[in-house]
């Protein structure tokens, strides 16, 4: 990109690729500039208000983050990717039902995106429609789609549990957890380059009913105290509480 850029300082896609990969490296600053340069020699670049976009989700500026996806969706109504973020992003905002309408424009632009089916599956699962929630997780799941794959598991399960159904949530817990690297990882710059769980404030509110339910305080307490302080391995653990408490739950049904 450095020697794209050089031969030709007004190349705006040098620009939106270097940024993809300043994003990538977490190096935001260095992305936001040479997103912010392209824009200056093309003000409707679509691209570059998504890759600003997608810093300003990665640094949890959730109304900031929506702000450039709508204008990246304005500049470019149908595409699917553009669309879809805005749906990610007003989940994280808890606007839920924008969030599900975005979820649906992005599904009748694009039926097979997996990705629009997690968010459609998220805003689902927030409006406590746990059947719904399941058909959609379950469509993205079948879509075989990297990091989608992961995420549709989590949905599921969650939903799963939400209906009192814990041996398919236990299952959907352990499927997640037997997942690959290699299937899970997102290789597009993007809101998802890691992952990781949006859906942060509903699974706490999850793992604390299940804490209750299953009568196991102590080990709840626990895992729920390290989740809360070790934000670095946050979705394993959470994913390792829920797996062991819905066990739990399975084991006093028997």
């Amino acid at each position: 990109y450095n020697r794209a850029i050089e031969l030709d300082p007004k190349y705006v896609n040098a620009y939106n690729g270097r940024g993809n990969a300043y994003s990538n490296l977490k190096d935001y600053d260095r992305a936001i500039e040479d997103y912010n340069h392209a824009i200056e020699i093309e003000p409707k670049n679509s691209n570059s208000y998504n890759g600003l976009g997608s810093v300003m989700y990665r640094q949890n500026n959730f109304p900031e983050a929506l702000s450039k996806f709508t204008l990246a969706a304005e500049f470019e109504p149908e595409n699917v990717t553009f669309v879809s973020n805005q749906s990610a992003v007003l989940i994280a905002l808890g606007r839920f039902e924008e969030a599900l309408s975005a979820g649906e424009r992005a599904l009748r632009i694009d039926p097979e995106y997996a990705s629009g089916w997690v968010n459609h599956a998220g805003a689902l699962l927030y409006l406590n429609r746990f059947e719904d929630t399941i058909s959609s997780a379950t469509r993205s799941y079948e879509l075989k789609c990297g990091v989608d794959t992961g995420e549709a598991l989590i949905l599921r399960g969650c939903a799963h549990y939400r209906i009192g159904n814990y041996e398919k949530a236990m299952a959907d817990y352990n499927a997640f957890t037997s997942l690959k690297t290699s299937d899970i990882i997102d290789c597009e710059p993007g809101v998802r380059q890691d992952l990781r769980l949006r859906f942060d404030l509903y699974y706490m509110n999850v793992l604390a009913e299940i804490c209750f339910l299953a009568g196991n305080f102590e080990e709840s307490r626990t895992v729920s105290e390290a989740v809360l302080q070790d934000q670095g391995c946050i979705d394993q653990l959470r994913i390792i509480a829920n797996q062991r408490l819905a066990r739990l739950q399975v084991e006093n049904l028997d």
